[in-house]
């Protein structure tokens, strides 16, 4: 089966998990928003989110009056993305299915800003990662900036550490590989989430040095709070937000990275 199908199938699945999914990883959806807000300059800008799922950002970009256009593998997100719309009285310039390695029928260099927060989770193939950023580049203006979003090959292990650490028990060195080898297949013997790549934080900025960016920054999304989430979450809102701004000052620091489940590259297309 198709690296797509299998994704797009477990999207389908699962599309109202992924919708409530930041709410149990607020501390990576409240990094975000400040990265992706504090690089925003433009009023009503023309933004493009790729592989946004049920639309958690592109929702929240549109309530901040910008006009986005909101394209993923799965329907079932996409619907669900129009319905949270209608319910919030919002609206999409264009919401619709389509894939990240396939974005030939968009106009070239129409947005302001593109959004790359999640394809390249689900893309084993270097040669697919590549085209993936190479296609929103295309779509992007020059001068545009790129939102790019990696899980890091640490994550599997903080989320074993942190939720069912008795999980690791004989299994150290399968973790432990994600390290050098950051492919995850699904299959019976390796059951759980869907098709992904894990990558070094080292080895980001090196790929992303393959386009014609110019680097603004590499944030990481839960920082050193990431092995704490789960206390985190629980603390009460002013002492969360605290919590939340200390880890988002840290964020570029690399000291802060191997604590860190998913990473945020930004850049400027030349």
């Amino acid at each position: 089966m198709e690296e797509s199908v299998i994704v797009r199938t477990f999207y389908d699945r699962c599309h109202k998990e992924e919708w409530e999914r930041l709410e149990r990883h607020k501390i990576e959806f409240e990094i975000t928003k400040r990265i992706i807000y504090g690089n925003i300059t433009r009023k009503k800008a023309k933004i493009i989110d790729i592989g946004g799922g049920p639309g958690r950002y592109s929702l929240w970009l549109a309530s901040l009056g910008h006009k986005v256009t909101l394209i993923d593998l799965s329907g079932k997100s996409i619907d669900m993305a129009n319905k949270k719309a209608a319910e919030s009285n919002l609206s999409f310039e264009k919401a619709s299915r389509g894939n990240a390695l396939e974005l030939d029928k968009l106009v070239e260099g129409k947005f302001d800003y593109a959004l790359l927060l999640g394809p390249l989770y689900h893309l084993n193939s270097e040669e697919e990662r590549i085209k993936t950023v190479e296609n929103a580049l295309r779509v992007l203006k020059k001068n545009g900036k790129l939102f790019v979003a990696f899980i890091s090959a640490y994550a599997p292990i903080i989320d074993a550490l942190k939720n069912y650490p008795c999980a690791i028990k004989g299994k150290s060195g399968k973790f432990l590989n994600y390290l050098s080898d950051g492919r995850n297949i699904v299959s019976k013997k390796n059951p759980g989430f869907t098709n992904a790549y894990f990558i070094h934080p080292k080895d980001i900025d090196p790929f992303m040095r393959k386009f014609e960016l110019s680097k603004i920054g590499l944030y990481a999304l839960e920082g050193i709070l990431g092995p704490y989430e789960n206390n985190v979450n629980g603390l009460a809102p002013e002492i969360f937000d605290e919590c939340v701004d200390m880890a988002f000052k840290l964020s570029e620091s690399s000291d802060a990275w191997a604590c860190s489940e998913h990473l945020l590259y930004v850049g400027r297309k030349k």
